[in-house]
């Protein structure tokens, strides 16, 4: 009974750390970061796969059995077909395995999102938020 409590405490400490690494992540998630892997990517780094707008291009990176990437894929359309010279594609990333590792992807959806130059501005992971896209809108 006595070697109980330090068992205990020991669990509780484990849940607590988990659960305050598991908030950092998961505050990341959705928002537009800029990324230093990616290097010198581009839009034309993903071929003619995807579709160039005139303001702002985003290429969401999925997998078959992704099961957010559909949300997300919904949510980057209606913003798209609102803002005039905005275009969206999507890719599979083990068609574009270069491109991905470039850019650190671990997980998908996650989003590239490039000027109208083709250049890289950020990379969101995770299903954005409507006020997150809405942040996006007003900075073009």
């Amino acid at each position: 009974m006595a070697d109980l409590l330090p068992r205990l405490l020991g669990v509780l400490a484990l849940l607590l750390v988990a659960s305050a690494a598991w908030l950092l992540l998961s505050r990341r998630r959705g928002t537009l970061r800029t990324t230093r892997r990616g290097g010198a990517l581009t839009l034309a780094d993903f071929g003619e796969a995807v579709a160039r707008g005139d303001r702002l291009s985003i290429v969401q990176i999925s997998a078959p059995i992704c099961s957010n990437c559909r949300a997300s894929e919904r949510r980057w359309r209606d913003f798209t077909g609102s803002v005039d010279g905005a275009a969206f594609s999507v890719v599979m990333a083990d068609d574009h395995l270069g491109v991905v590792s470039r850019l650190g992807i671990m997980s998908t959806p996650s989003s590239a999102v490039f000027d109208a130059t083709g250049t890289l501005r950020g990379v969101i992971r995770g299903v954005p938020s409507r006020e997150q896209i809405q942040d996006l809108r007003e900075q073009e």
